[in-house]
């Protein structure tokens, strides 16, 4: 996710994936989150949704957190990233390469 320019959009995001409807997650699959640029994420919105992902057997199992108040540390151990390792395997502060699937230009 990269919605630096739409704070609303990001919120929107955050709320989706910490959705409970019932005994549901919305967005049950949902194992890798991936934020890059955003500044209206912060780790302890990341470590709410981790613990009640957590709680109802959904968990995530990498959190990578790219984001503007990390951009000094190169070691995510020197930040407060760590605390999600209670309820996520991996905890990074780098950028991944994401393949999407070719789409075609126009629609037959």
């Amino acid at each position: 996710m990269d919605s630096s320019y739409d704070e609303g959009f990001s919120r929107s995001i955050l709320a989706a994936l910490s959705e409970v409807h019932g005994e549901h997650m919305l967005c049950p699959l949902l194992e890798n989150l991936f934020v890059v640029g955003d500044k209206t994420w912060s780790s302890l919105q990341c470590y709410t949704m981790a613990e009640e992902r957590h709680r109802r057997n959904h968990p995530l199992k990498r959190v990578s957190m790219c984001l503007p108040h990390y951009a000094s540390f190169a070691n995510p151990d020197d930040t407060d990233l760590p605390l999600l390792r209670k309820y996520v395997e991996t905890v990074d502060l780098e950028p991944t390469d994401i393949t999407f699937p070719a789409f075609p230009d126009t629609l037959t």
